[in-house]
């Protein structure tokens, strides 16, 4: 049985329900933007499968890769956005480190503006 899919209902007929669709994701109480491109995602060293730019708050998603990376690749930049939001509070101590992570996740999950990163994980996940 087919089922809508609410994470691409905004976007036209016809298009790539991931490359070209530009989310906002709010992390802290800042919003960033998620890209899916298609193709490689291009870093000064090459390659890479996701890139987190700190100093316009976007994450770049690479279409060049199965979805189940796609999504492991996002909480991975994810994780590096949490990171530098904090970087500024010096944080050299684990249990800080797990504290910054614990809140900006914390931050995600609470924030309703965020529901299609959660229907964007669990996609198809009963499918399997």
């Amino acid at each position: 049985m087919a089922r809508k899919n609410a994470l691409h209902a905004d976007l036209p007929p016809g298009e790539h329900p991931v490359t070209g669709a530009v989310r906002q994701l709010y992390i802290l109480s800042c919003r960033w933007k998620v890209l899916f491109v298609d193709g490689p995602v291009y870093t000064g060293d090459g390659t890479a499968h996701g890139i987190c730019e700190y100093n316009t708050q976007t994450i770049t998603i690479s279409g060049d890769q199965n979805r189940e990376l796609q999504r492991t690749t996002l909480i991975h930049e994810i994780c590096h956005a949490i990171d530098k939001t904090h970087s500024n509070n010096n944080i050299n101590d684990n249990e800080q480190s797990s504290q910054a992570s614990e809140v900006g996740w914390y931050t995600i999950f609470r924030d309703p503006r965020n529901d299609w990163f959660f229907n964007f994980i669990r996609e198809n996940y009963d499918d399997r």
